[in-house]
């Protein structure tokens, strides 16, 4: 899990590979791999990457466009909109001290892992 340089964004317009590749790196923040990070780099990403790539990086109109070039198909691109619509209903319930375990990001982790091993069949 990598951040993205901010410099490079502002000065560059995304193609559809790169959108493609933030995508996936919003799942992998997501996904069961966000449990063997130390206590404080899974809070890093669990509140301050993953709120901002969910939005923008799991969006209709950005899925869309992946389905429409044939890097999603139908399935993901549903899984992928369940993924963000439950993602917006819980995160602004998360705790600190008891995100870790909470029932809400298990649902998540498990959406993005079965994302994940649907992207890569």
């Amino acid at each position: 899990m990598t951040s993205i340089n901010l410099e490079y964004y502002g000065k560059h317009r995304l193609s559809i590979d790169e959108r493609y590749e933030l995508f996936k790196r919003t799942l992998h923040e997501c996904s069961s791999e966000l449990l063997s990070l130390s206590d404080d780099m899974f809070a890093y990403y669990v509140f301050e990457e993953l709120p901002i790539d969910m939005i923008t990086y799991v969006y209709k109109d950005t899925l869309k466009v992946f389905m429409e070039n044939g890097l999603i198909d139908e399935n993901i691109y549903l899984k992928s909109i369940e993924l963000r619509e439950y993602y917006m209903s819980v995160e602004q319930g998360f705790k600190i001290d008891a995100v870790k375990e909470s029932r809400e990001l298990k649902h998540i982790i498990e959406l993005s892992d079965e994302i994940l091993k649907l992207l890569y069949i």
